[in-house]
């Protein structure tokens, strides 16, 4: 089955034919919209013919970046409005980011026929203005800044340069909205968690004493109506060893002492999310601390979630390094770093969410895959719409079709048990 990928966003906007069409391209068809795109571009080439090729999926297939499609915008000169089509229906990117200063000229500069290079030379005269001790907002006001933006966009350089940097303190780069959606899917399912695990341990704690053991029991520093915690757990296993009350099998200590390890942990703890996500990564072939893609799938590791949560100090990690003047170099390992959430990192997260909640809500209730799957859709089209990206449609996209998968007709798999099975994966 073709699912729905860039090339073929691209094939068709060069050969003016549908998506259903373009998926089908021959190796000729594709070599012909590349040519076409060139000569769209004339002169002004986003980048080498070789990478370009790959777009088109000509011998192989490689998606742009954000960086190269904004630079392809320029050469086939879009408008700002056609280019946030293309980056959010076409790449499936996250659309422009007005609270990004480099985004907010580079929409001015479509709607202006601007070259990329006019762009920069801009961003530079801005960076060169700006304040350098300048803090940052994180800020719920990114519609108020785009109604600014479209109030002003079509301002003389000067004027809208001068309200670009009335406006500095603002472009904190990213949008809060996705970030605290992702945030929330992130804390719900660590709650869930936390009450299997409080659950496993109380249920444990039943194998043994325990329960004879506390009635009357006063701790230092709890008042005897207080509930017992973690460490009056760990005070009676040290009783057990001690002889001072029966002690239950080492298989059962052991089991309390991993329960309690775990709800120790941090409540925002990203590896309990990533293992939850990933029970055993070497199955799937990517090993603790390693991140993969195949497909529309990916892999997360700490490294990545941990730069996804904190975009607003990587983009402030950012800004600094720009108004040092530091080289290109810096400057791209940083970027790496500034990641924008998408619906690719998202609907993994949705999706753990809506089946913990189908399952909390229908305990006593027979599975019933179109109610459950109705549970996701819906939670899906909610966030994604918010989010500004396009909503669930299995079929269409590669990763909303394994998430389909998932629904049985007896029962519901993780998305890790897919994965495990998924033909795709190499």
């Amino acid at each position: 089955m073709r699912y729905y990928r860039f090339d073929g966003y691209l094939i068709a906007k060069m050969q003016g034919i549908t998506m259903e069409q373009a998926q089908e391209a021959s190796e000729e068809m594709r070599y012909e919209a590349y040519r076409e795109c060139l000569k769209r571009c004339g002169e002004k080439r986003p980048c080498s013919t070789r990478t370009m090729k790959r777009w088109f999926a000509v011998d192989e297939y490689h998606k742009p970046g954000r960086e190269q499609l904004l630079k392809l915008f320029f050469a086939l000169g879009l408008s700002a409005e056609e280019a946030e089509e293309w980056l959010v229906n076409g790449a499936l990117e996250p659309g422009f980011q007005v609270n990004d200063f480099r985004e907010f000229f580079m929409m001015y500069g479509l709607e202006h026929h601007f070259t990329y290079e006019k762009c920069q030379e801009m961003i530079g005269t801005f960076l060169g203005q700006m304040s350098p001790d300048i803090l940052m907002e994180q800020h719920h006001e990114t519609g108020k800044m785009w109604e600014t933006y479209r109030q002003n966009c079509n301002m003389p350089e000067d004027q809208f340069m001068e309200l670009a940097l009335s406006m500095q303190k603002y472009f904190k780069g990213y949008s809060m909205t996705v970030l605290e959606y992702f945030r929330d899917l992130k804390d719900e399912i660590l709650g869930y968690l936390r009450r299997e695990y409080e659950s496993l341990l109380e249920a444990t704690l039943s194998e043994t004493s325990y329960y004879q053991w506390k009635p009357g029991r006063i701790f230092p520093g709890r008042k005897k109506e207080e509930p017992l915690e973690l460490d009056h757990i760990r005070h009676y296993l040290r009783a057990c060893e001690k002889g001072k009350t029966s002690a239950p099998s080492d298989d059962v200590v052991g089991r309390i002492k991993e329960y309690i390890h775990i709800l120790e942990r941090s409540c925002d703890s990203n590896t309990q999310l990533l293992e939850n996500l990933y029970p055993d990564r070497e199955d799937i072939g990517a090993p603790e601390g390693s991140r993969m893609q195949r497909g529309e799938i990916r892999i997360m590791d700490d490294k990545y979630l941990s730069e996804i949560l904190n975009v607003g100090l990587q983009k402030e990690r950012e800004l600094q390094l720009m108004l040092e003047g530091a080289d290109n170099r810096r400057l791209q390992e940083q970027r790496k770093r500034c990641r924008l959430i998408d619906r690719h990192d998202l609907l993994p997260l949705i999706f753990e969410v809506a089946q913990r909640r189908y399952q909390a809500d229908n305990v006593r209730k027979e599975y019933c895959r179109e109610e459950a799957k109705n549970t996701f859709s819906l939670l899906a089209n909610q966030i994604l719409t918010a989010c500004n990206m396009p909503c669930y449609e299995p079929g269409k996209y590669e990763l909303d079709t394994i998430l389909d998968v998932c629904f049985g007709e007896t029962g519901m798999l993780s998305l890790y048990d897919i994965i495990l099975e998924y033909q795709g994966w190499e």
